[in-house]
Parts: structure tokens; C-alpha cells; sequence
């Protein structure tokens, strides 16, 4: 379970030495053992141990694993801007001239709302009825609720609208770009 190798280079004052890997299972990392003239010496990255036997070895290589595993689990992981998504709120609006839509911004794993995004494009048009140059004025407005974003816009026809967003995502990289089809209908 391992590699030998003879590297005078790398130890210029015991010129013959035999190395043999050692690998915990759960682990990866790398540990030396050096035979040379009958002692037994075993190099782990930033020790080495001369003259212990081969359970102290063991613990200690347990221990050392255990303290990398627990280190790398502590290492907090960033979501991608791909887990975020806006959803509509309401996906039917009237259709009339300053009505308001309602989105919410959540993390698509946890379902958590994501508050102080930074909304940087905003577009409203017809597209899903093929007008896509059919496009109204669309306003940001505050929103009660954390995580929530509300915009005013002209609904001037009834049928199909899309509504295209941008947003920086606060502690992540890249450009969440969503498009979301609400619909006007007359009441």
C-alpha cells in the first residue's frame, strides 16, 4: 500500500534511505516511514517522529486525520449564484396602469428569502404572446418584507408578460438573471 523510493537529493546526509507511504483511509495526506540503520523514524508534513512504535504511529496518525477532517468540515462552503431564483409572488396581475408586481428572491436549497440583493436590470415586455417590443416602463419600490422585491409597472394589455431581472447577490460572485411570465387579466 504504498511507494518505495531511494532520493539521496532530497536527503543528502543518509543517502540509501527506503520510504515507504503511508495513507489513512479517510484521509489525505501523506506520512513517511524511513528505515535507516535500524531505526525507524516517520515523517508526517511538519513532524517527524524518530523511534516509536508502530501502534503510537497509528494513534498518532488517527489523530492527525481526525483534526484535518474536522478543520476541512469547518470550512464554510459558498453557494453558487446558481441556487438563487426569483418567484412571482402573485403570477396573475390586473391589467391596468400602476399596478404593482411582487417577486421574492429565495436560495432554491434552503427556501430561505434573500434579503439586500441589489436589483441592477429590470425589463417588462410581451413576449410571451410574441410582442416582445411591447415593453412598459417598470419602477423598483420598497417592499415590505425582507427578501421581497416590488416593482410598478403599466400593464397596458392583457395576455402574457415576461418579466426579466438582474440582481447582485450580497457574498456572491456573478449576475443572477432570472424571467419570470405573470399574466394581466381584466377584472
Amino acid at each position: 500500500m504504498g511507494w518505495e523510493t531511494d532520493d539521496p537529493a532530497r536527503y543528502p546526509t543518509t543517502p540509501k534511505l527506503k520510504h515507504q507511504a503511508l495513507e489513512a483511509p479517510s484521509t489525505r495526506f501523506l506520512a513517511l516511514e524511513s528505515v535507516h540503520r535500524g531505526m525507524r523514524v516517520m515523517r508526517v508534513p511538519g513532524f517527524t517522529f524518530q523511534g516509536i512504535s508502530s501502534m503510537s504511529k497509528a494513534l498518532l496518525l488517527a489523530a492527525w486525520g481526525a483534526a484535518s477532517l474536522a478543520f476541512a468540515s469547518t470550512t464554510p462552503v459558498l453557494a453558487d449564484i446558481r441556487d438563487y431564483e426569483f418567484q412571482l409572488v402573485t403570477p396573475e396581475v390586473n391589467q391596468a396602469n400602476g399596478v404593482f408586481v411582487e417577486v421574492r428572491l429565495v436560495n432554491k436549497k434552503t427556501g430561505a428569502p434573500v434579503p439586500d440583493a441589489v436589483i441592477i436590470a429590470k425589463r417588462i415586455d410581451m413576449a410571451p404572446d410574441g410582442m416582445e417590443m411591447m415593453a412598459s416602463k417598470i419602477d423598483a419600490v420598497p417592499a415590505d418584507r425582507p427578501g421581497h422585491y416590488r416593482f410598478r409597472t403599466d400593464l397596458t394589455m392583457e395576455g402574457g408578460w415576461r418579466l426579466s431581472l438582474g440582481a447582485k447577490v450580497q457574498g456572491e460572485t456573478g449576475t443572477l438573471e432570472n424571467r419570470l411570465i405573470l399574466k394581466a387579466v381584466r377584472k
